[in-house]
């Protein structure tokens, strides 16, 4: 019923506005979550029309698989064509999700080892930035190495993951939303945030960006770095939230009055906790990272889940886009609905195996 005005082909939905949905033509940087949910509730229901939305969001996102602008081909074509693919094992979805990877690849500075985030490659205005964000692209290019054992691929995903270690997480495992980077060395020149409350600050879904990213890199390639960051970062999450769970959009704001809470973050760091629950090597760890994100999923339910009756849209209240911009605060973001929908069937499956 949250969905009951969505216009399925043509647009994507992307934040509310006073409740009610924003749709963006082409995607942006959201659409592969919409696609992806649609997927997930087929799974999960079997219903066909889950199934041919699914499709057609797919077909609308298709264009976007030669998008030399930016890093968040991973973000759009994984959860679309990526898990077309697996469902429906259909070469259409494999061949479309292989373009988008290649275009991401191409992204990697292989001799400073990072993924700029943003503009094509080539223009030295923009190629010099890199934002924690991207970690959450990376699965594209595992998943692609996975299909065709391109080392470009590999290349790509382990470089920048390793680089993002070093320069975007902090001593006591907080994260810097933005790096400049040094193009020749992958040196960092400075810390820098676009979302978050200041450059020193921690902006909270860059943080869970991060605990999910780290953690499915380590689970794919064994690092003991990036193993150490997503335990790093998710410890610092889990010790700077408040009460209930759900973070400021910021966790070193100098007062939380009157500041909203991010349910996305809560989300998307849930998905993480409980991809260290299941794939942590240390297997006397994984409860901790299972007890965390069952926590914040109960808090999530409880607290922010969009009712009936609430003349609202969305699943998931209480989301924060852009607080600096004021972009999409106290809103439903499309992402948030995602991944706290990814995290209830996960937690599902898991327990379901046991």
């Amino acid at each position: 019923a949250v969905y009951h005005n969505i216009e399925f082909i043509e647009r994507f939905p992307e934040t509310t506005e006073a409740g009610q949905w924003r749709y963006t033509a082409d995607g942006g940087w959201t659409g592969g979550f919409w696609a992806g949910l649609l997927w997930d509730l087929y799974e999960r229901t079997g219903d066909p029309q889950f199934r041919d939305w699914a499709a057609a969001a797919c077909r609308a996102l298709e264009s976007r698989a030669e998008d030399a602008t930016t890093h968040d081909l991973g973000m759009i074509f994984t959860p679309s064509h990526a898990a077309g693919y697996r469902i429906m094992v259909d070469d259409y979805y494999r061949t479309t999700a292989l373009r988008a990877a290649d275009t991401l690849a191409a992204r990697y500075n292989p001799q400073g080892r990072y993924i700029p985030a943003w503009g094509l490659a080539s223009d030295p205005a923009q190629n010099n930035l890199t934002i924690i964000d991207t970690m959450m692209n990376l699965p594209l290019l595992w998943w692609a190495y996975s299909q065709s054992l391109g080392e470009t691929y590999a290349d790509a995903g382990v470089g920048h993951m390793i680089t993002a270690a070093r320069a975007h997480v902090r001593a006591d495992g907080s994260t810097a939303q933005a790096c400049e980077l040094d193009r020749a060395t992958g040196e960092l020149i400075a810390q820098r945030t676009i979302q978050g409350y200041s450059d020193t600050s921690c902006w909270s879904r860059g943080q869970a960006w991060a605990i999910y990213g780290f953690a499915l890199a380590g689970r794919r390639t064994s690092r003991a770095e990036v193993i150490s960051a997503a335990e790093a970062t998710s410890a610092y999450f889990l010790d700077h939230l408040p009460a209930d769970g759900v973070p400021y959009w910021d966790f070193a704001l100098p007062s939380t009055a009157d500041e909203p809470k991010d349910s996305s973050a809560a989300a998307i760091a849930a998905c993480g906790l409980l991809e260290l629950a299941e794939s942590h090597p240390d297997v006397t760890a994984r409860p901790a990272y299972w007890n965390a994100a069952l926590d914040i999923l109960e808090s999530l339910t409880a607290n922010y889940l969009n009712r009936a009756g609430s003349g609202r849209e969305g699943i998931l209240l209480h989301g924060c886009a852009h607080r600096p911009a004021g972009q999409a605060v106290d809103e439903a973001l499309i992402w948030g609905d995602y991944y706290y929908v990814e995290a209830l069937l996960r937690l599902w499956q898991m327990q379901a195996a046991e």
